[in-house]
């Protein structure tokens, strides 16, 4: 038998000597380091950060395409690039929330292959890592070549890997998964897809400049993410008023802030216009429908308000008294403070504007942002009470485990999602589907949409944001759930004549449940044992 040598082994080995330009983790030698001549500097100022990040992307994991909310935030890209009968479906006509992430969708599709998304995925979560790194290298000194910033790389990475995840859901609850990286209401920046809201991690980046004292590009990159996401608006506007209090109490100085906060203004006033043009005003029956049907784990604090959700509030305590001296307390503090007193308004007014605006969103910045303080403190205690070689093999274990941990997620993911139930019926659609077809299915088969490429009546998970548009939505899903009913005998065949009339249907989708449904003009074309799809032949 061959000499074999443990993975984990050689990942640290590996590790321990992986330093690339400015951004090496200090798990090499200062000999090591002396002799290295990998590459040029200006070449490893741009592979080292660039090469990390994917790292920390590969530990973090991500789903398979099209997954969750990709359902609804691609629909409008994938369908403007042409991609199946994407066009004629009907929520594809309708406003679209993010139309810079609709057009990287399209553009992407146009030219790209698909593997691009997973790709640009990595990249915002290298930026969301490379921005907690600076953050904390700032606060605690942590030299690139030190094994302080190996240890705190090492700590990043365990506490975002799946791993992890995994373990905190599994042993305590699923509301526990994010304990490091996620804010409250179960919003977060990275998620596990690209999505509009991944690029929330602009936010951090906005926080790390002006920490740097760089404050336009503070702005900028506060309003970009703004720009991409909507909702991020308020957020973004959270971060510009704790830059302006900052600045107020450290320099004295009216114009730099008029500066600040007319820049931000200035920035995102692009969509400020579109939404107030396409979204206002909002039906209050609209609202009332988003908070208390389709978003009520978002947007009702008694829902999401738990044992997580507490925790998270002390990490974030922790992380202002340990940064309590440094300029980035301050930063924290404004926009916890800002944060609790809309919460907290919101719930003495019971509004469902301000429920929708999310304020407690800003947790989604206030939780990482304390995970690199807390990591960063700790890696200069465990250095002060560890030293020497064993430190540094332990910390490129830790990173190899992670990035091992993370595709080992991402692969298995892959896998489930091939062995699903539904993926038969989802692959003869998409090879069966011609134009004119429109699809009933259950309201609860969100994948269908993107994976056939086939327009449907509707689901439950994308929905639409204007108000007469979202109202089209719920009476869609009122009908869909008289249809799918758990017990045949309940099913009022007649139904069918209306999801014709009104909405053009040609094809009903059956599963487990409504199997032995008998209607008449119902012709079977499929059947797996699972789901079944029939050809309605009836008049409109």
């Amino acid at each position: 038998m061959g000499c074999q040598v443990p993975f984990p082994r050689v990942a640290a080995g590996y590790l321990s000597r992986l330093q690339l330009g400015g951004h090496d983790l200090g798990l090499a030698s200062a000999s090591e380091l002396r002799d290295s001549s990998i590459m040029p500097a200006q070449l490893r100022s741009v592979v080292g950060p660039l090469a990390w990040g994917m790292l920390f992307g590969l530990a973090y994991s991500q789903s398979p395409l099209y997954t969750s909310n990709q359902n609804q935030y691609f629909l409008h890209g994938l369908a403007q690039a042409g991609v199946g009968f994407l066009a004629d479906d009907w929520l594809a006509g309708t406003a679209d929330p993010t139309p810079l992430f609709s057009g990287l969708v399209e553009v992407t599709a146009r030219l790209f292959h698909p593997i691009v998304f997973y790709l640009d995925f990595l990249l915002l979560a290298g930026l969301y890592y490379l921005s907690l790194r600076r953050i904390a290298a700032r606060l605690f000194n942590l030299e690139p070549a030190s094994i302080a910033n190996g240890v705190f790389t090492a700590l990043l990475f365990a506490m975002h890997s799946a791993a992890l995840r995994f373990a905190l859901g599994r042993g305590i609850g699923g509301a526990w998964e994010y304990a490091f990286d996620g804010g409250v209401a179960g919003q977060r920046l990275l998620g596990d897809v690209l999505q509009p809201s991944v690029f929330g991690v602009f936010l951090l980046l906005s926080v790390q400049q002006y920490l740097e004292g760089r404050s336009q590009r503070a702005v900028l990159a506060a309003a970009l993410a703004a720009s991409v996401h909507p909702t991020y608006l308020l957020c973004a506007a959270v971060l510009t008023a704790a830059f302006v209090v900052d600045t107020v109490r450290s320099t004295r100085s009216l114009s730099a802030t008029l500066q600040i906060g007319g820049l931000a203004l200035l920035l995102v006033l692009p969509i400020l216009i579109y939404v107030g043009r396409t979204f206002l005003p909002a039906s209050p029956e609209a609202q009332r429908i988003l908070v208390n049907f389709r978003l009520p784990a978002h947007a009702i604090v008694a829902d999401w308000f738990d044992g997580a959700a507490i925790a998270k509030l002390a990490w974030i305590g922790l992380a202002l008294y340990l940064a309590r001296k440094t300029k980035l307390a301050g930063v924290m503090a404004v926009s916890l403070g800002i944060g609790v007193g809309l919460t907290l308004l919101q719930l003495a007014l019971s509004s469902d504007t301000l429920a929708l605006a999310f304020p407690w969103r800003v947790s989604t910045i206030l939780v990482p942002l304390s995970t690199s303080v807390l990591a960063g403190a700790a890696a200069r205690r465990i250095v002060s009470l560890l030293r020497g070689r064993a430190l540094r093999v332990l910390a490129g274990l830790v990173i190899g485990l992670s990035v091992v941990s993370g595709a080992a997620a991402t692969a298995l993911q892959i896998l489930q999602r091939a062995a699903a139930p539904e993926r038969a019926v989802l692959e003869f659609v998409n090879t069966a589907k011609t134009p004119g077809q429109v699809y009933l299915i259950p309201p609860r088969l969100q994948d269908f949409r993107l994976d056939t490429e086939a327009p449907i009546v509707a689901d439950f998970k994308s929905i639409p944001y204007r108000g007469d548009e979202l109202l089209d939505w719920y009476e869609r899903n009122r009908l869909l759930g008289f249809f799918y009913r758990d017990r045949i005998s309940e099913i009022d065949c007649g139904l069918l004549d209306e999801f014709v009339q009104r909405y053009g249907v040609t094809h009903v989708v059956l599963e487990p449940d409504q199997r032995g449904l008998a209607c008449a003009g119902l012709q079977q074309v499929y059947d797996d044992g699972q789901y079944s799809v029939f050809r309605l032949d009836r008049q409109s």
